[in-house]
């Protein structure tokens, strides 16, 4: 099946366009959820990651491992009401894990499409959503697991009414590296250049298959 060429490249999950193209409300918090309150600066840019425990390195270089508090984390906007907070990012990790949260508005959405290099896990924290898994679909809700082995088609949309809340977990970490190297732009994801997407969407091993699912 052809895709029409669009704002965001091949490889990489869509998300619809803010129609404010406004930029980022530094006022509302990340998220209304008890314990979910990312680090900013006054700007409202993204705070730093956190530190490796004490005595520890990155675990590439043999740390004994690090704690993330619940209000810890870098922050990126990926569109208006969409924060996407790190928990663990791939430099951490030495490349074997990374995890992110969102919060999810509702009609928020990917495309279908397909990780080449690694496994993910989703883990519904609050709300209500659609997981599309091969040609199934499947409504799920808090507490539940998803498994996406890698090569797989796959996409998710928050069909409840309220906010979502959802863990996205990828091992090794490469498919994750994408939005951690976009959340440098400080940008909505359809305002940053689409040469730069495209670059950073190709970079990963992440396969774009349809935006029409249902």
């Amino acid at each position: 099946m052809a895709l029409r060429r669009s704002g965001l490249a091949q490889g990489c999950p869509a998300w619809p366009s803010d129609p404010a193209r406004g930029r980022r409300d530094v006022s509302r918090p990340a998220s209304s959820s008890p314990g979910c309150d990312p680090i900013r600066d006054r700007a409202g840019r993204s705070a730093a990651a956190p530190k490796a425990a004490r005595g520890g390195t990155s675990m590439a270089g043999g740390s004994a491992g690090f704690v993330v508090a619940a209000h810890e984390g870098p922050v990126w906007d990926m569109q208006q009401g969409r924060p996407t907070i790190f928990k663990l990012l791939a430099e951490q990790t030495g490349g074997r894990i990374a995890v992110f949260e969102e919060v999810v508005p509702p009609g928020g959405r990917t495309a279908l499409h397909i990780h080449h290099t690694s496994d993910e896990v989703i883990h519904i924290v609050s709300g209500e959503f659609t997981v599309r898994l091969g040609a199934a679909s499947h409504r799920v809700t808090a507490g539940a697991w998803v498994f996406i082995p890698r090569g797989s088609v796959h996409g998710w949309r928050n069909s409840g009414s309220e906010d979502g809340r959802a863990h996205f977990i990828f091992t090794p970490a490469d498919g994750a590296r994408t939005f951690e190297d976009m959340r440098h732009e400080g940008r909505y994801i359809h305002e940053i250049d689409e040469d730069r997407r495209q670059m950073y969407f190709g970079r990963h091993g992440m396969e774009l298959v349809s935006r029409d699912w249902t």
